[in-house]
C-alpha cells in the first residue's frame, strides 16, 4: 500500500483506498501466470508509445477508449506476489499512480478472459483481445 500512502507517491483518499483489494501472494502468482500464459491466446490490439512527453490526459483519454466500459472492476499484476483489484474509473482516472515509467511492467486484467493490456516499464501500452472480440 505504499505506493497509495505515502506523498512522495501518491495519496489516495480514503473511499479510493477501501477500493483497492490486494490479492494474497498465491492469488498474485495464479494472475501472473495467467496473464502470461494468456498472450499466446490474445490477439495485438491497439498500442500507445507513452514517454515523458506524453499528456497524461491523452493517456487516460486512451485508456478509457480501449478498456472496455462493462469492465467494472480491474485486477492488476505487478510480479508473482503483487497484484490488487480495483474499480475500472479509478483505475483510468489514477493510471499513473499504479504504473511507474522505467520499473513498472503491469498487467491489467479482467475476469471475463477476452483482453488484457500490457504496460511495460519502457512505454509501450498494448491492449490485447481474444480473437472473437477483434472487429
Amino acid at each position: 500500500m505504499w505506493r497509495w500512502t505515502r506523498a512522495t507517491h501518491a495519496q489516495f483518499s480514503a473511499a479510493e483506498l477501501a477500493s483497492l483489494r490486494p490479492l494474497p501472494a498465491n492469488d498474485a502468482a495464479a494472475l501472473c501466470d495467467k496473464a502470461i500464459n494468456d498472450r499466446a491466446h490474445l490477439q495485438p490490439g491497439e498500442r500507445l508509445e507513452v514517454d515523458d512527453d506524453t499528456e497524461t490526459q491523452a493517456v487516460t483519454k486512451w485508456l478509457d477508449e480501449v478498456i472496455p466500459p462493462d469492465a467494472c472492476e480491474l485486477c492488476l499484476v505487478w510480479d508473482r506476489g503483487t497484484a490488487i483489484r480495483l474499480p475500472r474509473d479509478l483505475f483510468i482516472r489514477r493510471w499513473d499512480d499504479f504504473w511507474y515509467p522505467s520499473s513498472d511492467d503491469l498487467s491489467v486484467l479482467t475476469t471475463d478472459d477476452q483482453w488484457q493490456l500490457e504496460m511495460c516499464h519502457w512505454g509501450s501500452f498494448e491492449i490485447s483481445k481474444r480473437a472473437t472480440d477483434l472487429e
